[in-house]
């Protein structure tokens, strides 16, 4: 993801908005260092980015999952099935290895994450 909606050289963020359809950012449940360092250890977000998005975070009072989204790391659509993931995680349904092998496999498609999961012959 090489396009960001933040400036290196600005100390502001700007967080357009993706789409008509927006996530709501106050039900989210699962915790966003949880969230984020998922994320790392999929390979779907690198370190550093993790940092950045942790002081965003911090700076603007925005939460991670918010600038996650709104700075164009992921879609609404990733972060969504990161959330199903630790729920999944939480509730000792899939393993973590398999979650993060489901992340790898749905987000870059664009499908949700038991979509994914179906494709790759598990299900429920």
């Amino acid at each position: 993801m090489n396009n960001r909606a933040y400036s290196r050289s600005s100390s502001t963020p700007t967080f357009p908005l993706k789409g008509a359809r927006i996530y709501d950012f106050q039900k989210v449940h699962t915790s966003a260092a949880a969230a984020t360092n998922l994320l790392v250890k999929a390979g779907l977000l690198q370190k550093e980015e993790a940092t950045m998005v942790s002081e965003i975070s911090q700076t603007t009072g925005h939460s991670q999952a918010q600038v996650l989204v709104r700075s164009g790391f992921l879609t609404q659509q990733q972060y969504m099935n990161v959330e199903r993931a630790q729920e999944l995680m939480q509730q000792d349904v899939v393993s973590e290895n398999l979650a993060m092998e489901a992340l790898r496999f749905a987000n870059p498609r664009g499908m949700s994450l038991d979509k994914g999961l179906k494709y790759m012959g598990w299900g429920w």
